[in-house]
């Protein structure tokens, strides 16, 4: 036997001993022998990669992706190599390089299930849902019984809000037998959003069995009794959830919505802006190097960015306090949404316009409209509502009044849904056909959607009655001056509402059982809004009971 073979014999010898103690679970000494490969071999991509895979299950990610990225070279068509430095990527959330990865894993081996499930994850992260959900399906076409793919299909299909689909693969997942209180959460989720709550309160019980004292399962449950107007019981299992995680953001955020709902509006307004650290409203978050203003300095001769956050009703809703900022003695540049613009005109305060793709001019501290309530010290007794704060415009008005015509009754704008992307979307809305009890009395109807569903779309021949404007809509100014020359506007909680109620607009609206915390509890009226009248349901999805109540208000209702 020559040297040369000796030394090859040897490397073997050590390289079979490294990975019989790695599988063991003897890393230290796993380590030290696959070390000993790499001075004799300093290429040895069984050696790289093994380090890689040790240091990965050790947690130390940036050492792993050094050692895989060494095996990958050595080795470009080691598809395992490719498959752990993408578990090393995922892990440091280098999500597209992980991507990247776990393809070249795919292209090796087509059919590596594991790289499926992972890359899915991978999409899932990237809200890269529709891709995410082809590849657990793609891994189950594989292996039908691969129990984490189903629970990772459930959770692509709940952020597609698709909540049915979603509980069928819990139930998958649960029914081959893992006892995994991850999976009884997310299922308590789904039926949650599906206004189940009662059955949800059980998944969560299920979950804290397996896992007690689990943080997130308390802030869980919390939201499930607040949608059961359980209120005292989810304000409880919030405080506990985060007792036991004080830095859970959604358990804050989700109690400061509680206490808005409540009236409580002190307490309420600082801790809604624990909304920044929950992780979908991250996306909204804008950053400047001037400092955030929340009330504690004076603004006199300072100019001040004011800016929208999230959707059109939030703008419409808080714009109003920009007077107020102005009245401080400061300067305003008001950041909006470009389908504002025209309309926020109207507002009596002087300020600077900027969307997002203008050049923003020099200031000195900004705010976020939703923070406005807590800078300016809001209670429910000093809400400002005196009176309409925006106007439609006028010739736009009396261009809608020529192209509407003779009126054939009184006029009634509608919106029966909003957008779909709205995580309540399912629960706030109505379908078409839902508002046949209304349609059926005897006045003019106007929808007031600029987007229609399709499945309200295919049913929209049904309702001649119903006009409609959709393709006229182009900004909030046209909308406003249509909203404007109605006699009254029925709407559920979307944009609609609240410019209907900035405009005076007498405005019907209609409310899920768990509302928004901006429509309070019971009361049939709103601080914010003093146009506005509020139909709440019963009872969890009764909208037959609240059209049953619209149109009975309808009925007897006088205009002038």
């Amino acid at each position: 036997m020559t040297k040369s073979s000796e030394v090859d014999d040897e490397i073997t010898s050590l390289l079979k001993l490294a990975q019989s103690r790695h599988q063991q679970g003897g890393l230290p000494e796993a380590l030290a022998l696959y070390r000993q490969v790499l001075i004799a071999d300093p290429r040895n991509a069984d050696a790289l990669q093994g380090i890689g895979v040790l240091y990965g299950q050790s947690g130390r990610f940036e050492q792993s992706v050094k050692f895989l990225f060494a095996a990958t070279d050595v080795q470009p068509e080691n598809f395992a190599a490719h498959y752990n430095l993408g578990k090393a990527l995922q892990a440091l959330n280098q999500s597209e390089a992980a991507l990247a990865s776990y393809n070249k894993t795919l292209s090796l081996r087509p059919e590596y299930i594991p790289a499926y499930n992972n890359r899915g994850n991978v999409r899932r992260d990237l809200r890269r849902y529709a891709e995410a959900l082809g590849d657990y399906d793609q891994a189950l076409s594989l292996k039908s019984d691969y129990a984490e793919a189903h629970f990772n299909r459930g959770n692509a299909l709940t952020s597609l809000q698709r909540y049915q689909e979603a509980l069928a693969a819990y139930d998958t997942a649960l029914s081959l037998g893992i006892a995994s209180a991850e999976i009884h959460n997310a299922r308590g989720v789904a039926l949650c959003r599906l206004g189940q709550s009662d059955a949800a309160l059980d998944s969560f019980a299920a979950a804290l069995a397996i896992e007690p004292g689990w943080a997130e399962v308390h802030g869980n449950r919390g939201f499930a009794l607040q949608n059961m107007q359980r209120y005292a019981e989810a304000l409880a299992e919030y405080d506990q959830a985060i007792g036991l995680s004080p830095d859970y953001a959604e358990a804050q955020f989700n109690k400061s919505r509680l206490l808005l709902l409540q009236g409580r509006y002190r307490e309420g307004w600082a801790l809604f802006e624990w909304r920044w650290r929950v992780a979908k409203n991250r996306g909204y978050a804008r950053h400047f190097k001037q400092d955030l203003w929340l009330g504690e300095q004076s603004i006199a001769g300072k100019t001040i960015l004011l800016h929208a956050e999230q959707g059109f009703g939030d703008v419409i809703q808080f714009v109003r306090y920009v007077s107020m900022v102005e009245a401080l003695g400061a300067r305003v540049i008001l950041g909006v949404p470009p389908d504002l613009v025209t309309l926020l005109r109207s507002l009596n305060a002087t300020f600077t316009p900027a969307t997002r793709t203008d050049a923003l001019p020099v200031f000195d501290l900004h705010c976020p409209l939703m923070s406005l309530p807590l800078a300016l010290g809001t209670t429910l007794d000093t809400i400002p509502a005196a009176g309409p704060y925006l106007a439609a415009d006028l010739d736009k008005r009396g261009e809608w009044r020529s192209r509407l015509g003779s009126r054939c009754g009184p006029r009634i704008g509608i919106a029966w849904s909003g957008s779909p992307a709205h995580p309540n979307e399912r629960n706030r809305s109505l379908s078409l056909r839902s508002l046949a009890p209304l349609l059926r009395l005897d006045f003019e109807y106007h929808s007031l959607q600029k987007e229609v569903r399709a499945a309200d779309e295919a049913a929209m021949s049904e309702y001649p009655q119903l006009a409609t404007h959709a393709g006229e809509l182009h900004d909030f100014a046209e909308t406003a001056a249509l909203v404007a020359e109605m006699d009254l506007v029925i709407t559920v909680d979307t944009v609609i509402a609240h410019l209907a109620g900035a405009l005076g607009k007498p405005v019907w609206i209609l409310l899920p059982y768990a509302p928004d915390y901006r429509w309070m509890t019971e009361r049939h009226d709103s601080p914010w809004y003093p146009s506005a009248r509020l139909f709440r349901q019963r009872s969890g999805g009764d909208w037959q009971g609240v059209m049953d109540e619209v149109c009975e208000a309808l009925r007897r209702m006088n205009f002038p």
